[in-house]
Parts: structure tokens; C-alpha cells; sequence
């Protein structure tokens, strides 16, 4: 073979080699533990985590914790009745309507883990992962069925 007739092999070795792709069943990852991401966790009023007392911090860790035990199936499917999606659409809170429209504007649900009582946790929940946004004492961001 003449020098200017060669193929070049690393050419030759890349159209040999496969790539094994794979696709995320969006379902799997309900079978994850929870994670916490605190990015957009609100440090201000009306819903903001800075107005919390240290024995409080200690309470929502310890939940969390319990929340920590469990799989993604268990606390939004098993538990569905104290921990909901809600449409942003459909939320009841101006504030927390706009924070969301200014901020994440393309979120279309975000989701509400009961703490005790009707204290809550808001956040969205994406692939295992649960990001804070804001503590809620008094459900006010959602109105309590009764």
C-alpha cells in the first residue's frame, strides 16, 4: 500500500468501537434514599429557614434523618396523603407563587413533606434528589384539607 492510500487506524478502531448508552428509568430513581440539596434553601420571610430556633434545626435534621431510612416510593407513593406534589400553578401563596415564577420559572410542580403536624418542607424533587426551598410551621403556602 502506498503511504498517501492509508487509512488512518485510529479511524479504522473508532468506527469498530461501540458505545454502550443508557436511559434513566424515571422510576428508578423512586427507589433511591433521599438526598438534600440546600441551593435554593430561602433565608428570608415569609418562609425562610434563618428565622429557626437551634432545637428546631435539631427537630427537622431528626426528620429528615427519618425521611433518610425510607426509599422515594415509600414517602411520595406509600405516604402520599402527608407528603403531595402540588402544581405551581395551583398554589394558593402569592409569595411563594411569585418567588417561583421569578426564580424557577420553568418548574411546573413542587413538592411538600410534612414534618409534624402542619409543619412542612417545600421543594422540588428531581431524580433523588430533594431541594430545599422553604419551611412552612404553619401550612400556609398550601391550605390544609380537612
Amino acid at each position: 500500500m502506498k503511504p498517501h492510500q492509508r487509512k488512518p487506524v485510529i479511524a479504522e478502531h473508532l468506527k469498530q468501537r461501540k458505545e454502550a448508552q443508557t436511559v434513566e428509568d424515571a422510576d428508578s430513581f423512586n427507589s433511591l434514599h433521599p438526598s438534600w440539596r440546600l441551593t435554593n434553601l430561602q433565608l428570608v420571610d415569609p418562609y425562610g429557614w434563618h428565622a429557626l430556633s437551634f432545637a428546631k434545626i435539631q427537630e427537622i435534621r431528626a426528620k429528615l434523618a427519618e425521611y433518610e431510612k425510607k426509599d422515594w416510593n415509600e414517602i411520595l407513593i406509600r405516604e402520599k396523603k402527608r407528603n403531595k406534589s402540588v402544581l405551581v400553578g395551583d398554589l394558593k401563596c402569592p409569595k411563594a407563587k411569585k418567588w417561583l415564577a421569578d426564580n424557577m420559572p420553568d418548574q411546573e410542580e413542587i413538592w411538600s413533606l410534612r414534618l409534624a403536624g402542619a409543619e412542612r418542607i417545600w421543594g422540588i424533587y428531581s431524580q433523588g434528589v430533594f431541594s430545599l426551598i422553604w419551611w412552612d410551621p404553619n401550612h400556609l403556602i398550601w391550605e390544609m384539607e380537612n
